[in-house]
Protein backbone atom coordinates (compact mmCIF):
# COMPACT_ATOMS: atom_id res chain seq x y z
CA UNK A 1 0.00 0.00 0.00
CA UNK A 2 2.83 2.20 0.89
CA UNK A 3 4.64 1.40 -2.61
CA UNK A 4 1.63 2.57 -4.24
CA UNK A 5 0.68 5.86 -2.75
CA UNK A 6 4.89 6.37 -2.98
CA UNK A 7 4.93 5.53 -6.93
CA UNK A 8 1.52 7.86 -7.80
CA UNK A 9 2.68 10.57 -5.48
CA UNK A 10 5.96 10.42 -7.42
CA UNK A 11 3.83 10.38 -10.70
CA UNK A 12 1.46 12.91 -10.13
CA UNK A 13 4.73 15.15 -9.27
CA UNK A 14 6.38 14.61 -12.30
CA UNK A 15 3.60 15.25 -14.10
CA UNK A 16 2.99 18.54 -12.44
CA UNK A 17 6.77 19.28 -13.77
CA UNK A 18 6.30 18.80 -17.40
CA UNK A 19 6.91 22.49 -19.29
CA UNK A 20 3.87 23.60 -20.79
CA UNK A 21 4.17 23.94 -25.17
CA UNK A 22 3.90 27.43 -26.39
CA UNK A 23 2.91 27.83 -29.76
CA UNK A 24 5.15 29.67 -31.82
CA UNK A 25 4.25 33.28 -32.90
CA UNK A 26 2.23 33.38 -36.09
CA UNK A 27 2.88 37.33 -36.86
CA UNK A 28 6.70 38.38 -37.62
CA UNK A 29 7.43 42.28 -36.59
CA UNK A 30 7.07 43.37 -40.26
CA UNK A 31 4.00 41.93 -40.46
CA UNK A 32 2.67 43.95 -37.28
CA UNK A 33 4.41 47.08 -37.97
CA UNK A 34 2.51 46.99 -41.46
CA UNK A 35 -0.73 46.14 -39.73
CA UNK A 36 -0.16 49.46 -37.89
CA UNK A 37 0.55 51.28 -40.91
CA UNK A 38 -2.55 49.97 -42.64
CA UNK A 39 -4.25 51.30 -39.67
CA UNK A 40 -2.91 55.13 -39.11
CA UNK A 41 -1.63 55.13 -42.74
CA UNK A 42 2.20 56.45 -43.63
CA UNK A 43 3.59 56.64 -40.34
CA UNK A 44 7.38 56.42 -38.65
CA UNK A 45 7.83 53.43 -36.36
CA UNK A 46 9.86 54.61 -33.58
CA UNK A 47 10.21 51.38 -31.39
CA UNK A 48 9.39 47.67 -31.37
CA UNK A 49 9.29 45.23 -29.21
CA UNK A 50 8.37 41.70 -28.83
CA UNK A 51 7.38 39.72 -25.22
CA UNK A 52 4.28 38.00 -23.37
CA UNK A 53 2.61 37.16 -26.58
CA UNK A 54 2.43 41.08 -27.89
CA UNK A 55 4.43 43.39 -30.04
CA UNK A 56 4.74 47.04 -28.56
CA UNK A 57 4.86 49.13 -31.29
CA UNK A 58 5.74 53.04 -31.31
CA UNK A 59 4.74 55.30 -33.51
CA UNK A 60 4.87 58.82 -34.60
CA UNK A 61 3.41 60.92 -38.01
CA UNK A 62 5.41 63.96 -38.15
CA UNK A 63 2.12 65.92 -40.66
CA UNK A 64 0.07 65.80 -38.10
CA UNK A 65 1.99 65.99 -34.95
CA UNK A 66 0.43 62.72 -33.46
CA UNK A 67 2.31 59.44 -31.56
CA UNK A 68 0.93 56.81 -29.99
CA UNK A 69 1.87 53.10 -28.76
CA UNK A 70 0.09 49.87 -30.06
CA UNK A 71 0.42 46.13 -28.78
CA UNK A 72 -1.09 43.65 -31.32
CA UNK A 73 -1.37 39.86 -30.42
CA UNK A 74 1.46 37.50 -32.28
CA UNK A 75 -0.61 35.31 -32.86
CA UNK A 76 -4.03 36.48 -34.25
CA UNK A 77 -2.78 40.26 -35.40
CA UNK A 78 -5.66 41.77 -33.07
CA UNK A 79 -4.76 44.73 -31.66
CA UNK A 80 -4.98 44.98 -28.02
CA UNK A 81 -4.65 48.29 -26.90
CA UNK A 82 -3.66 51.72 -28.94
CA UNK A 83 -3.14 55.35 -27.44
CA UNK A 84 -2.70 58.04 -29.18
CA UNK A 85 -2.13 61.72 -29.12
CA UNK A 86 -1.87 64.55 -31.31
CA UNK A 87 -0.23 67.82 -30.30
Amino acid sequence: MFRLILILLLCFSLMGCQEKETPEKILSEEQAISLVKEKFGDVTIDHVTHGDNRYYIRYSNPSNCESGSIQIDDKTGEMLDCKASIC
